[in-house]
């Protein structure tokens, strides 16, 4: 078939302008033994039709050939028009739910497309969390990031269904350099990065989202002196990002100066997203007698490095670099007052829709 053979359009509905007395709304429910000869969307036109008139047959109704061929003649009106359906309950239930494939405009928010992605689909897609429904809209691109520790609100804008989520948990801190029993010095680990969890949740206008951007773990504290047995601190765990209850994402914890170890921190691992991602985790701190003195780097979030350790505490390099990324400790072979580690940095929440 060639797109020149399109046929000519209903522009008024078959018997447009018929009478009272020429037309009828073909009805549902059967009408044998309730008005003889009358159409039926159950019987169409029922066996009383079919008989001779001298055998006490009826004609078929006029009017019934006026009102099936108008409320045929509208569908086609109106889909010619390019017209869309929009979700029934009464006729999903009729028909046992819509089948996959079916598209329906949004009764809600203009220019909303849904299309059912399964068969015997009874849910309503413009409901809170539409089943079995997905968007088909063709829609510019709106981005929406949070990226200083804290707790926000998000309003969810007009004709916005899906959003498109990015939660990033805080960085971990470095601990702080300390002296060992053994009277060597003690370089600490890494922090850690926060976990990421990311993926699509369901909105619906209006709705307010409470957003929390976890914050950065601090630095431990050197030691207070260079007395063998004298620790650092651990660097602080980095606090929990959340996207409401859709998802959240664990700080790393902080890396280790005390008698349990100079141990790099644990990376957080998302959680309730469709993608869960783990942190890097921060290095060891090493070193003895003899050998050389490696403080621990933070560790590397979905978004980018963590900092590194340092010969002197610096700001610039200690501390996490990428949203959610660890801070790095100190390496010296000499114990400093000022030997703390790097504050990790604080996590992230990116909104696209």
């Amino acid at each position: 078939m060639q797109a020149s053979q399109i046929p000519s359009k209903f522009a008024i509905p078959f018997a447009n302008s018929a009478g009272v007395g020429y037309i009828r709304t073909i009805p549902q429910a059967s009408q044998i033994g309730v008005t003889n000869g009358a159409a039926s969307l159950t019987d169409g036109f029922p066996p009383l039709t079919f008989l001779p008139v001298g055998a006490g047959g009826t004609p078929p109704w006029g009017q019934d050939f006026n009102g099936i061929l108008k409320q045929i003649t509208q569908w086609n009106q109106w889909q010619s028009a390019g017209g869309l359906a929009v979700y029934d309950s009464g006729f999903s239930a009729s028909i046992g739910g819509y089948p996959q494939g079916a598209i329906l405009a949004s009764a809600t928010a203009t220019g909303v497309i849904w299309m059912s992605t399964a068969d015997n689909n009874t849910t309503n897609p413009d409901g809170v969390s539409p089943a079995n429904w997905v968007l088909i809209t063709p829609k510019a691109t709106s981005l929406t990031s949070y990226a200083a520790a804290g707790t926000y609100t998000f309003t969810v804008p007009a004709n916005t269904y899906q959003i498109n989520c990015t939660c990033v948990g805080g960085g971990g801190g470095a601990g702080g350099m300390g002296v060992g029993g053994n009277g060597v010095v003690y370089p600490a680990g890494g922090g850690a990065a926060g976990g990421t969890s990311s993926g699509w949740i369901s909105v619906t206008p209006g709705q307010t989202i409470t957003i929390i951007v976890g914050a950065a773990g601090t630095g431990g504290a050197a030691s207070s002196s260079s007395s063998a047995g004298s620790y650092g601190t651990n660097g602080g765990t980095g606090g929990t990002s959340s996207i409401g209850a859709f998802m959240s994402a664990p700080g790393g914890s902080g890396g280790g100066a005390t008698t349990a170890g100079t141990f790099g921190g644990t990376g957080g691992l998302g959680i309730g997203g469709q993608i869960n991602q783990a942190g890097g985790n921060g290095t060891d701190g090493s070193g003895g007698i003899g050998v050389a003195y490696y403080g621990g780097n933070g560790g590397s979030s979905s978004q980018g490095g963590g900092g590194r350790s340092a010969l002197a505490f610096s700001t610039s390099v200690q501390n996490g670099r990428a949203p959610g990324s660890g801070g790095g400790s100190v390496y010296n072979a000499t114990w400093a007052s000022n030997a703390a580690g790097g504050s990790g940095a604080a996590g992230t929440v990116i909104l696209q829709y």
